[in-house]
């Protein structure tokens, strides 16, 4: 009897394994259809746009817009779609755990309030932190434009090309101070749900 539940159990194990990859794998791909067709909406719109309003579009934006925002909108969707999937197995598993013992169950749902109450405030202050990351991305990507731009300049004036270089590593260093602040912390909670 045991080994006829051993086998059960690892044969529903496979099948939730290649179940879940093929939701992952389809979801990928209908995340990157939608993308691509927001990036085809977003080139459609530019090549009919009026010749002032190109005027007005920064080089730095458009190129963002184009590839980095899509990226990061592919890869919050996958995550989404991941996290989606465990919050459903979390719930039937919660519910299972009730059914086992309420008293266990009330004590894991008061830590896990508290640890929902952490995370959101945490997800908060990392997500000001991207958001400044991006931004300076963005003004880094428009200062190199411009070095490009004034290459000539930069060329002949030594104290404009300082200028410029000091803009450019400062945006650079901020960038990745942000970055990795907000990885460490991503970092050390990921270990901390493992264990």
């Amino acid at each position: 009897a045991t080994h006829r539940r051993l086998a059960l159990f690892v044969l529903a194990v496979i099948i939730y394994v290649i179940a879940e990859r093929g939701v992952v794998r389809g979801s990928a791909r209908e995340i990157e259809q939608v993308v691509h067709h927001l990036r085809m909406q977003l080139l459609d719109r530019v090549r009919n746009a009026d010749y002032a309003a190109l005027g007005r579009l920064q080089p730095a934006e458009a190129y963002a817009a184009v590839t980095r925002d899509t990226q990061a909108i592919s890869q919050a969707a996958t995550a989404l779609t991941l996290a989606s999937q465990a919050a459903i197995l979390l719930f039937f598993t919660l519910i299972y755990l009730l059914w086992l013992s309420p008293l266990e169950f009330a004590v894991l749902a008061v830590t896990g309030a508290l640890l929902a109450i952490f995370t959101s405030w945490r997800t908060t202050q990392d997500r000001a932190a991207l958001d400044s990351a991006v931004g300076h991305e963005r003004m880094l990507l428009a200062d190199v434009t411009g070095l490009l731009d004034g290459f000539k300049e930069a060329k002949v004036s030594s104290r404009r090309r300082y200028a410029q270089l000091c803009g450019i590593t400062a945006a650079s260093d901020v960038i990745a101070a942000a970055k990795a602040a907000v990885g460490g912390r991503t970092a050390a909670g990921a270990v901390a749900v493992q264990t």
